[in-house]
């Protein structure tokens, strides 16, 4: 990794951290079918074996990634070796169901810890508020399974919840890959000049608004959750077809939150682009800039 610029790094750590982040989520999800369907329990351990020991990879892979401050080493090693002790109690759940609780308390502490190296690291207000946060849900997740006196379906249902914490942490580290290439500056920015706020708030209102007129109005739309899907197909123009207008109003509503759909999509998409050329003509300039003053600098020291 020596050897390679920081935009390779960041390329490979996008590819490898993602697919990686989705894999641990798949066996995440297949654990949990395993103890609803109540079918093929003894692959519960194994499953969520590979899914640990895969998160436990992705935080070792940091230190190859990531520059590497004294903070970064500690979160990543830490992390990792907390995820394959998280590993071994999985592969223990088949020896005795107990560990379902162990298993679950020591996700906790997973997440605590992880919350204060955050906190060490990022001093900022939103930072704080939110590994705060973490930390109060963690503490009231692990007190819920310090029983340890609990039946067959208690531990399931402890299972369960504790798969589904652990899927949404794989899922949250799979969305941070595929979002890793929009700065949030860099979002903030197009919001605050191209009045985007504005038109995807009209965007929202309309939507209700016709939401609750169809689910009134439109006999083949019997509530307000099927309504507001319904539009949503409309204004994105995929138009699944689970749901169709059939009277004559529903068909008059669905026309003009089509044609709004259509108009807003567009401007969204012009605004984005010309934000970006504006931002790309800003940069070649400050280049070109940069370069004659250079050039300058050199003449002048002549």
């Amino acid at each position: 990794m020596k050897n390679k610029t920081a935009y390779q790094k960041r390329i490979i750590k996008l590819v490898v951290n993602g697919i990686l982040a989705t894999i641990a989520l798949l066996f995440a999800i297949i654990s949990t079918k395993f103890i609803v369907d109540k079918d093929k329990e003894i692959l519960i351990p194994v499953t969520l074996g590979i899914s640990t020991f895969t998160l436990a990879l992705i935080y070792f892979l940091r230190l190859f990634f990531e520059e590497r401050t004294k903070i970064k080493v500690i979160y990543a090693v830490t992390i990792s070796s907390l995820y394959i002790v998280l590993t071994i109690l999985g592969y223990l759940i088949k020896v005795n169901y107990i560990f379902f609780n162990i298993y679950a308390i020591f996700l906790s502490l997973i997440i605590i810890v992880s919350s204060v190296l955050k906190m060490i690291e990022n001093h900022k207000k939103r930072s704080l508020i939110t590994n705060i946060l973490k930390i109060v849900f963690s503490i009231l997740f692990a007190l819920i399974f310090t029983d340890f006196s609990l039946e067959q379906e208690g531990l399931r249902l402890i299972f369960i919840i504790v798969n589904l914490v652990l899927a949404g942490i794989c899922f949250y580290l799979a969305m941070v890959m595929v979002f890793s290439g929009i700065r949030r500056t860099t979002l903030t920015q197009i919001l605050r000049k191209t009045y985007a706020i504005e038109i995807l708030y009209g965007l929202i209102i309309l939507i209700i608004a016709i939401a609750l007129m169809l689910s009134i109005l439109e006999p083949s739309i019997t509530n307000i959750g099927d309504a507001l899907w319904y539009c949503f197909a409309i204004v994105t123009t995929i138009g699944f077809g689970d749901f169709a207008a059939t009277s004559v109003i529903g068909r008059i509503l669905s026309v003009v939150l089509g044609i709004y759909g259509i108009i807003v999509v567009a401007l969204i998409t012009s605004i984005i682009v010309n934000f970006y050329n504006e931002t790309k003509k800003e940069n070649d300039d400050k280049i070109i800039k940069e370069e004659i003053d250079k050039l300058e600098h050199n003449d002048n020291k002549e």
